[in-house]
């Protein structure tokens, strides 16, 4: 298995690259990985995880970018805590998908700034939205 991987978005969204750099394999074969994603100057890290089932060189830029801008969307879209877990499958009264939802709020601001003035226009552009 590849320790680490850069990737481009193959002209996607150009100039957003990920170096995504493996961290350990559970159980059950999932890979799990530490992305930094670029843009303009500016990075944001993730920690981003992969079942077994998927390619073993790492994940690609543009497979983080949209699992990330959609769950930004998601955190964004629900607008708090308690219309978000329903709509994930999750009851307002467990502490996991708090921390659950916690992250993604951190997730969102982070790609909010990577993204800077194009956020709007990359995470609903045909690219993110036909993923």
């Amino acid at each position: 298995m590849s320790k680490s991987r850069e990737t481009d978005t193959a002209g996607k969204v150009p100039g957003l690259t990920a170096c995504a750099t493996y961290l350990s394999t559970d159980d059950k074969g999932a890979t799990n990985w530490r992305v930094t994603l670029r843009y303009q100057g500016r990075e944001m890290n993730v920690k981003f995880t992969q079942g077994s089932a998927c390619d073993k060189r790492g994940p690609d830029a543009l497979t983080v970018l949209c699992c990330i801008a959609l769950d930004s969307q998601g955190y964004y879209n629900a607008g708090s805590f308690e219309a978000w877990a329903p709509e994930y499958g999750y009851d307002t009264d467990s502490r996991k998908a708090e921390a659950i939802y916690r992250e993604c709020a951190k997730q969102a601001a982070d790609l909010t700034f990577l993204l800077g003035e194009d956020y709007d226009a990359i995470v609903t552009s045909d690219a993110v939205v036909e993923f």
